[in-house]
């Protein structure tokens, strides 16, 4: 009679959590916007502006995916980033900072493929930035 008894406590109270978890999640929300500010703020930010369009989406996935590194307009970034495509597998980096925008740093990357040349590429340009290796070619 007590283990029924227990059971079926058992049984209500897992209904009712089920329940205040499923109401709960309807009318709650997150707001994230001082954790936003607080690492926009440690982010290096900089815009793609030259970059190639074709290079453009797969550079824009990766860079956002850093986490050390923020994408703005060129009015509000610190650096300007170009990624030309220069062969099949070989794509130019210009890093340009200051006002007016100066190169500070070039250089062409080869890879396997051009896809390949292209997140080295972003790999070099992290160690510029960040004085950290880069991890996006995997290597």
């Amino acid at each position: 009679m007590n283990v029924e008894n227990c059971g079926r406590g058992l049984v209500v109270a897992l209904v009712m959590g089920i329940t205040g978890i499923s109401l709960g999640q309807s009318s709650s929300t997150i707001v994230l916007g001082p954790i936003e500010g607080e690492l926009a703020k440690k982010q290096i930010a900089l815009d793609l502006e030259n970059t190639d369009k074709s290079l453009l989406p797969l550079a824009t996935r990766a860079i956002r995916a850093h986490g050390a590194l923020r994408l703005t307009n060129p009015q509000s970034s610190s650096f300007g980033i170009s990624l030309v495509a220069e062969g099949k597998d070989v794509v130019g980096l210009s890093i340009l900072s200051g006002e007016p925008r100066k190169v500070v740093k070039a250089a062409s990357v080869k890879g396997l493929n051009g896809q390949d040349a292209m997140l080295r590429a972003l790999d070099l340009m992290v160690g510029e930035l960040t004085g950290s290796m880069g991890f996006f070619n995997g290597r």
